[in-house]
């Protein structure tokens, strides 16, 4: 499955986009996202750096980063 920020991954696109907020915003480590989430940390962790790495790739500037109202996606259909 391709993520969705274009990185391969087994991750939905809301599961990504909500570990980025309990990283970025409740300030958890990876370690407690993987267990909040059921998953690995080190999947957490590549998941998670794969998707920073291509987002800067597509934002070099930074100046769109951090411009969606916290938890945005939730009032998305995600298919």
């Amino acid at each position: 499955m391709t993520g969705a920020v274009g990185v391969r991954t087994g991750w939905r696109e809301e599961d990504i986009l909500h570990a980025l907020d309990l990283r970025d915003h409740e300030g958890l480590s990876y370690g407690q996202i993987a267990k909040r989430m059921d998953r690995t940390r080190n999947s957490v962790l590549a998941t998670l750096r794969a998707t920073d790495k291509t987002t800067d790739k597509h934002d070099p500037d930074g100046n769109q980063n951090g411009t969606m109202p916290r938890g945005w996606w939730r009032r998305c259909a995600f298919a």
